[in-house]
Parts: structure tokens; C-alpha cells; sequence
């Protein structure tokens, strides 16, 4: 019977100190993993400083100028085979640059960071189409002059465009990484709060000319009738305008971030996403002054001409107050070491109604930026 006893007491001394001994390395591995992890905190910058560029697909900033002779001459083989509508779309690249600052306090979830992010598009355009000329019986006079001494006038369109445009989105955020298992070791999943103002300003001028077919009129000389004097109609238009939106707002991001290859130490491969919602609350604003002209000329030396009709409304200022709803986000590749980073990837931003386009009612329409970019960031501190 002792022995029995004796048996069972060594079984339950045993089975106390095996979980003694597991309960100690269980301890211990715990200090050590939040050593590690306290002594990573350690060596992870504090600070990011991050600059970089981007190329922007840009949507139209304006509607086309169109003044009634385009429509009317739409046919007409002066004003073809290129249109002159069509060709008055705004540029539809720009390009720009970015910076960031980034800050996270030691053995801290929260990130603060302020970024700018400036773009810009310039295009000017020249469009001269002309047919080889329209040749005249031989017996038409003009200004008392045989029409054989006088060439062929050629009908003709040009157009003549300037624009300019940018575009300035500020942010600044407040975020915690809310760290999320699923990306696994080395992953990053940062939740933020903030503020974003956005700008767009842009400037568009426009000169249309043209000359339509040329008529021969039938006159009567010393009895007997005569193709008499040429004469065909010319037009100008001239438009400018300026627009702009001004607006700030709350804003809502997700950024994450997982590795692919490697470690910080030496050297790693991630992949970063995020996604962006705001509300802006602004004004948009759009400045108009055109002008159409039609002249009938006569001659084709020394032509003479008369005024068929000037339309030169009153210039136009538009103001209203808007709020903007804003979706973005991006996809792209980090490769870090220790602390430089350089990422590249695809970014879009979509600004809802956000532009007066109209020229001369009112036509809100989308602003939209989106394209590759590439940073360059260098971490301080830690």
C-alpha cells in the first residue's frame, strides 16, 4: 500500500513540475518576444520624409467653344477633315510632384502625417486646314478687273487654343495601425482620420477662324449678262475663360501594407494599397467672355467688306457653393531597407461635380486624376 502511495504522490510531483517547467518557458518566451519587438520599436524610424512625381491621366477642365458657324459649316470642305470641336479637348496629361512627412512615436500605434501632392497641364494648339481653291469663270469681274487676273480664294479653318491648369490636394491625418492578423508578420493595416483641401484652377483661350464657299453673282454688262463680282463670308471667334474650385473637408482612410520578400533589415518587398473618401465643402467658379463675328467681303485684291452680325454678350461670372464627395485609392510595390523606401504603383482620385465646365449655362462635371507614381522616403529617428 505505501508503495502505492508512494507511486502516485511521485506521478502528481511530476506531472506539478512538467507544468511548472512549461508555464516558466511559456514566461520567458513572452519576455522575449516583447524584448524583440520593444527593441524593433527601437530601431524603427520615427520620422518619414517622402517626395516623389506622378503622371496623370486629367479629365476636360472646359466644354468646347462652338460658335453657330461650326455648326453651320460642319460640311463645308474649309472647316474638315479634322474638327474643330474635337480639337479644342483640354490636355489630358499632367504631371506633378508630391511630398509627405510622417511621424509615429516610439512604442506607438499612432500616425500622424501631412501630405501635398501639386500637378499641372499646359497644351497649346495651332489646327490649319485649307482647300487648293475654288477656280471662276473666266468672264467674272471683280472690282472692274477680269477674273482671270485674280486667284482662286481658298476656304479655309483655323484654330488657335491655349490652356493651363492645377490642381493641389493637401491632407492632414491622424491614424492608428489597427493590426490586423491576416497580413501576416511584418503587415501593416493603418485606419485615419483627417482633413483634405482641395484646388483646381484653369485658364482656356480660344481663336476660331474661317472662310466658307465663295459665291459668283450674276450681273449685266452692255447687255449682255456677265458672271459678276465674287464674294464670300468670313468668321472669327474669340472665347476666354477661367475657372476654379476651393474646397475642405473630413476625410476617412484605410492604408495597408504586406510583405512579400524579405525583412526591413535586409531588404524587403511589399505590397501597399489604400483607399480614401472625403466630403469637401467649397465653391466653384467660372469666368466667361466670347465674341462671334460675320463678314461679307467683296474682291479679291484689295477686298472690301461689311458686317454681317457681331455677338459679343455680356461677360459672364458664375459662383456657386458645392459639396464634393471625393473617392480614391491606389496599388502599388514598396522595396525597404533599414530606412529608405522606394515605392511606385497606380493612384486615382475622383472629384464628384466638383468644376463649372459650362460656357455659357452652368455644367458641373467630375474632375479626375489618376496615373503611375513613384517616392523616394528616408526614415530619421528610432
Amino acid at each position: 500500500m505505501s508503495e502505492l502511495i508512494q507511486t502516485r504522490r511521485g506521478s502528481g510531483e511530476f506531472r506539478w513540475q512538467l507544468l511548472t517547467t512549461v508555464s516558466a518557458l511559456t514566461l520567458l518566451a513572452g519576455i522575449g518576444v516583447q524584448a524583440a519587438k520593444a527593441a524593433d520599436d527601437a530601431d524603427r524610424p520615427t520620422v518619414w520624409i517622402e517626395l516623389g512625381g506622378q503622371l496623370e491621366r486629367a479629365s476636360s477642365f472646359s466644354d468646347p467653344f462652338v460658335p453657330n458657324f461650326l455648326s453651320k459649316n460642319a460640311n463645308n470642305p474649309g472647316f474638315g477633315p479634322l474638327s474643330l470641336v474635337g480639337a479644342q479637348h483640354t490636355p489630358r496629361y499632367a504631371k506633378g510632384a508630391e511630398g509627405k512627412i510622417t511621424f509615429q512615436p516610439e512604442n506607438s500605434d499612432w500616425v500622424f502625417s501631412a501630405g501635398l501632392r501639386y500637378g499641372r497641364a499646359n497644351g497649346n494648339k495651332h489646327i490649319h486646314q485649307q482647300t487648293p481653291g475654288k477656280p471662276l469663270p473666266p468672264s467674272a469681274f471683280v472690282n472692274s478687273i477680269p477674273g482671270w487676273e485674280n486667284p482662286p480664294i481658298k476656304l479655309f479653318s483655323d484654330l488657335k487654343s491655349r490652356n493651363s491648369e492645377t490642381h493641389t490636394v493637401l491632407d492632414f491625418q491622424a491614424g492608428k495601425d489597427v493590426g490586423l492578423g491576416v497580413l501576416g508578420q511584418g503587415g501593416s493595416s493603418t485606419v485615419s482620420l483627417g482633413v483634405r483641401y482641395a484646388q483646381f484652377s484653369s485658364s482656356t483661350d480660344v481663336q476660331l477662324k474661317g472662310r466658307s464657299d465663295i459665291f459668283v453673282g450674276q450681273t449685266n454688262f452692255g447687255g449682255f449678262p456677265f458672271d459678276g463680282a465674287k464674294y464670300w463670308f468670313a468668321y472669327t471667334g474669340i472665347s476666354h475663360n477661367e475657372r476654379s474650385f476651393h474646397g475642405i473637408g473630413p476625410s476617412l482612410s484605410w492604408d495597408g501594407s504586406a510583405s512579400l520578400a524579405g525583412d526591413a533589415d535586409t531588404g524587403e518587398v511589399t505590397f501597399d494599397w489604400g483607399l480614401k473618401g472625403a466630403l469637401l465643402f467649397g465653391r466653384q467658379k467660372a469666368e466667361i467672355d466670347h465674341q462671334t463675328t460675320s463678314q461679307r467681303y467683296y474682291g479679291a485684291k484689295n477686298p472690301t467688306y461689311q458686317v454681317i452680325y457681331a455677338h459679343h454678350p455680356r461677360p459672364v461670372s458664375r459662383s456657386h457653393g458645392v459639396t464634393v464627395p471625393n473617392i480614391g485609392g491606389f496599388a502599388g510595390l514598396s522595396m525597404r531597407y533599414t530606412s529608405v523606401k522606394f515605392s511606385m504603383g497606380y493612384r486615382g482620385d475622383f472629384f464628384i461635380n466638383a468644376s463649372d465646365v459650362g460656357i455659357d449655362a452652368r455644367n458641373s462635371a467630375n474632375r479626375s486624376f489618376h496615373g503611375p507614381f513613384a517616392t523616394l522616403a528616408i526614415g530619421l529617428g528610432g
